[in-house]
C-alpha cells in the first residue's frame, strides 16, 4: 500500500514534468522546399514524358537525385534545404541539357523563402547526329583515324569555331557524333597510314640499299659493306621504296578542305542527321632538320662490386612536337634520325601549324628549360635552334604570396628538429607549392623561352641559348597569376615587356597579381531580379589580354557570382539576351559600358554589388 507521502511526492513530480515540459517550446522542424515544372520539347512545346530529371545542390554536386517526368512532362523534387541547385534533362532523343544552358554556363535554380521554384518550364532541344566514313586512296576503311568535331559559338566575344569532341574510326572506317545540339559545325580528320606505322629509319634505309641492288642487277655477297652498297648504281627512273613509306595524310576538313577556314559547316536541325564522309590521301611527309648545340658528353657515374665507375655518354636533345587543328592540339611522335653531329631530322610530320619544343640539354637540377617555336610548315623545313653568338643569361625572382622565401639558417636548424613551429608549417607550404612556369615570348620572331619556378619563386635560364631581343614575359593562364610590372638593372622594362642586351647577366625581379577576389551581386532590370542574363565584367582598359574579362548568367532569383578575380579597376555589365553577342569587337562592346557598374577589386577582396540589366 502507498503511503501518503509517497503519493504526494509523486504528485509534485508529475507537476514539475508538466510545467517544464510548457517552458522548454519543441524545435520546429528545418524549413524544406520543392522545385517542380514541366519539361517541353523545344521546337513543338509539347510536354515530355519519360525524361530523366537531376537535381543537384551546387556546394556537393556528387548528392544529386532525380527522377522521371510523368505522363504529362511535370517533375517535382521535394524537402530540399534553401540553396542553390543545377538541374538537368536527358531523353532519348534528346541532348542532355542543363536548364537554360549557354555553351558551359546555365541557370540554377534558388530554393528559399519568398522565392518561386515551382513553375519551371524546361525546354529540351532533339538531338542531332554527325556521321560518315573515312576511307584511304583505294577506298578501303583507314581504322582508328581521329574524328575532331568543331562548333561554331562565341567564345571570348567573338564566333568561332571551336573543338567541343573527338572520337576514332572503327575496323569499318566509320565515326559518329550523336546527342548533338542544334547549330553549326565542321569536321576534321588526321591519322597514318597503316603501313607507316611501324617504318623505322633501319628499314627505310635497308629498303632503299635493297631497292639500288636490285635495280642495277648486281650481286652483293653476304656481309658486304655498306660502301659497297653505296658503290652500286642506282636507278632514278623508281622512287626509292623508302619514300613509299615517308607518306602521312595531311589534315583533312569536310569535305576535303586543308584548313579550319575553309572547312565546310554542317547545319544541324533539331533532330536531323548529316553525313560527312572522307577519303584520305597519302602525301610526302614533311622533314624538320633542326640544329642543336653540340654539347660535350655527359658523365655518368655507376656503382658495381663495390667499385666506382665513371663512363662518358652522350645526352641527345629532347623534343617534343605537337599539331595544332584549330584550337586543339594533339602530340605527335615524329621518326628522329641525327644525320650528322647537332643536326636531327625529324620526319613522319603532316604539314599544318606544329609547336616545336626542345628541351635544354644544361638545364639546373630542379629548373627545367625549354624552347618553343610555333612553325606553319608545307614542305620540308631548317630550324636553327643552335646558339645565335652572344646570348644573355637571365634570372629572377617571382612575387607572389604563393612563392616563400627560403628559411635562414637558424631557420633551417630548427626545422630539423621535431617541432610545429614556424619552419614546420614553411616546409609544409613548399610542399604544397604548384609548379609554375614563366614564360618569355620573342616580340619579333615569335619564339618562347620557358623556365620552371621554384616554390621560393626563383627561375632561371642560366646555361641555355637566350638570344637577346624585346620580350614579353607572362604565365599560362591556368596558374591564376598574371605580370603586372617588371623591375630589372642594366635593361629596360614597361609594363609586362623587357628589352635584353647580348651578354648581359640580368637578374629580374617580377611583380605577379594573383586571381584571388570574388564578385557576387544581382543583376536587375527595373528593380526586379532576371534570371539568365549573361553578367560580364570589363577590365577598365579593355585589351587583348583575355584573363581579365570574366563572365557569369545569373540564377532564377537574379543572382550571380564571379571568382577567382584578378584585382584591378572593372565595368560590372549585365545584358539580357546577350549569349550571341560578340562583345570582343569594340564597336559592339562600347555601346553597353556608359551603363556599366564601377568596380575597384583590391587584392583578396570579396565585394557584393547589384548590375544593371540592359
Amino acid at each position: 500500500m502507498i503511503s501518503r507521502l509517497t503519493l504526494r511526492a509523486v504528485t509534485l513530480l508529475g507537476f514539475f514534468l508538466a510545467v517544464n515540459a510548457f517552458a522548454v517550446p519543441a524545435v520546429p522542424p528545418a524549413a524544406t522546399y520543392r522545385i517542380a515544372g514541366i519539361v517541353v520539347d523545344s521546337v513543338t512545346g509539347q510536354p515530355l514524358d519519360g525524361t530523366e530529371v537531376t537535381v543537384a545542390p551546387l556546394q556537393d554536386m556528387n548528392d544529386a537525385q532525380s527522377l522521371m517526368t510523368s505522363d504529362d512532362g511535370r517533375f517535382l523534387f521535394a524537402g530540399l534545404a534553401p540553396g542553390k541547385y543545377s538541374l538537368l534533362a536527358s531523353r532519348r532523343g534528346y541532348a542532355s541539357q542543363a536548364l537554360d544552358q549557354h555553351e558551359s554556363f546555365w541557370t540554377s535554380i534558388v530554393v528559399g523563402p519568398r522565392l518561386d521554384s515551382e513553375h519551371i518550364r524546361f525546354p529540351l532541344a532533339p538531338s542531332s547526329v554527325i556521321t560518315g566514313v573515312v576511307t584511304d586512296d583505294w577506298g578501303d576503311p583507314v581504322r582508328d583515324a581521329k574524328v575532331l568535331l568543331f562548333q561554331q559559338s562565341t567564345f571570348d566575344g567573338s564566333r568561332t569555331l571551336r573543338n567541343v569532341n573527338q572520337t576514332t574510326t572503327d575496323d569499318q572506317g566509320r565515326y559518329r557524333f550523336a546527342h548533338l545540339l542544334s547549330g553549326t559545325y565542321a569536321v576534321a580528320v588526321f591519322a597514318r597510314p597503316w603501313y607507316t606505322k611501324n617504318a623505322s629509319p633501319l628499314l627505310l634505309q635497308t629498303l632503299t640499299n635493297l631497292q639500288s641492288i636490285a635495280s642495277s642487277g648486281a650481286q652483293v655477297e653476304p656481309g658486304a659493306s655498306e660502301a659497297s652498297h653505296a658503290s652500286v648504281a642506282e636507278d632514278t627512273s623508281q622512287p626509292p621504296l623508302a619514300q613509299l613509306f615517308d607518306v602521312v595524310y595531311p589534315v583533312t576538313f569536310f569535305p576535303s578542305a586543308t584548313s579550319l577556314a575553309d572547312a565546310g559547316r554542317l547545319a544541324l536541325a533539331p533532330g536531323a542527321t548529316e553525313t560527312a564522309d572522307f577519303q584520305l590521301h597519302a602525301v610526302p611527309s614533311v622533314h624538320l632538320r633542326v640544329r642543336v648545340p653540340v654539347e660535350p658528353p655527359a658523365t655518368v657515374v655507376s656503382h658495381e662490386g663495390g667499385e666506382e665507375t665513371a663512363t662518358q655518354e652522350d645526352s641527345p636533345a629532347a623534343f617534343l612536337l605537337s599539331l595544332h587543328i584549330g584550337d586543339y592540339t594533339d602530340q605527335i611522335e615524329p621518326v628522329r634520325n641525327e644525320i650528322a653531329p647537332g643536326v636531327i631530322e625529324l620526319s613522319k610530320i603532316p604539314s599544318g601549324e606544329v609547336n616545336l619544343v626542345a628541351m635544354s640539354l644544361t638545364s639546373q637540377a630542379g629548373n627545367e628549360v625549354s624552347r618553343s617555336k610555333e612553325l606553319r610548315v608545307s614542305g620540308d623545313t631548317d630550324i636553327d635552334l643552335s646558339a645565335p653568338g652572344d646570348s644573355a643569361n637571365v634570372s629572377g625572382v617571382v612575387l607572389a604570396s604563393q612563392f616563400h622565401p627560403a628559411p635562414t639558417n637558424a631557420e633551417q636548424a630548427s626545422a630539423d628538429q621535431p617541432s610545429g613551429g614556424r619552419a614546420a608549417l614553411i616546409r609544409v607550404i613548399e610542399e604544397a607549392s604548384p609548379n609554375v612556369t614563366i614564360t618569355f615570348r620573342s616580340i619579333k620572331t615569335g619564339e618562347s623561352y620557358s623556365a620552371t619556378v621554384s616554390s621560393e619563386g626563383k627561375f632561371s635560364f642560366a646555361g641555355s641559348t637566350f638570344p637577346a631581343g624585346s620580350y614579353e614575359v607572362e604565365f599560362p593562364a591556368q596558374t591564376s597569376l598574371r605580370v603586372v610590372s617588371l623591375e630589372a638593372t642594366g635593361a629596360t622594362a614597361s609594363g609586362r615587356t623587357i628589352d635584353i642586351s647580348a651578354g648581359l647577366s640580368l637578374n629580374l625581379v617580377v611583380h605577379a597579381a594573383e586571381a584571388n577576389c570574388t564578385l557576387s551581386g544581382f543583376a536587375l532590370k527595373n528593380g526586379k531580379p532576371v534570371a539568365g542574363a549573361m553578367v560580364l565584367l570589363v577590365p577598365q582598359d579593355p585589351g587583348h589580354d583575355m584573363s581579365l574579362y570574366h563572365r557569369d548568367q545569373s540564377d532564377s532569383d537574379g543572382s550571380f557570382s564571379m571568382s577567382p578575380l584578378f584585382p584591378g579597376r572593372y565595368l560590372l555589365l549585365a545584358i539580357e539576351n546577350g549569349w550571341d553577342l560578340e562583345w570582343a569587337d569594340p564597336a559592339i562592346l562600347f555601346r553597353y559600358l556608359p551603363n556599366g557598374q564601377p568596380v575597384d577589386l583590391a587584392p583578396a577582396a570579396s565585394l557584393s554589388l547589384n548590375a544593371k540589366v540592359q
